[in-house]
């Protein structure tokens, strides 16, 4: 069931990111509706990392979204996505909450039994 692609990120069914990618070993709840307003306030995409055992969502150039005054070390990798396709994952999901999932290697968006994984990190490859 694989959609869009864009230039970060592809939208693949639940069993298909099990398959690929294994268990989930970490995950962050989100209300869908709070990255509907973090994607209105950043131009082309979000990024998406962990730092402190505490989610950070950050928009283009590393602005960060969430925890609010968070400074975002250049070490710490993010995994950027398109909002586009962001936005495509929430309306196909159709859930209310979004769970920011890490398994072995990957991070991933998942809402209802719909998954957004092929981010790219940032470092290296950030604009």
């Amino acid at each position: 069931m694989a959609s869009t692609t864009g230039q970060y990120g592809m939208i693949i069914s639940l069993s298909e990111a099990m398959t690929l990618f294994g268990e989930v070993t970490k995950s962050f709840s989100v209300e869908t509706k709070f990255l509907l307003e973090c994607c209105s306030q950043t131009q082309t995409v979000l990024m998406f990392g962990e730092a402190e055992n505490t989610l950070v969502i950050a928009g283009n150039n590393r602005m960060v979204l969430l925890p609010q005054g968070f400074q975002l070390a250049a070490s710490i990798v993010m995994h950027t996505f398109d909002k586009n396709i962001i936005n495509e994952l929430l309306s196909l999901g159709g859930s209310q909450v979004t769970e920011i999932e890490f398994r072995s290697t990957v991070l991933d968006l998942k809402n209802g039994e719909t998954v957004l994984e092929f981010g790219w990190p940032c470092p290296p490859y950030c604009d």
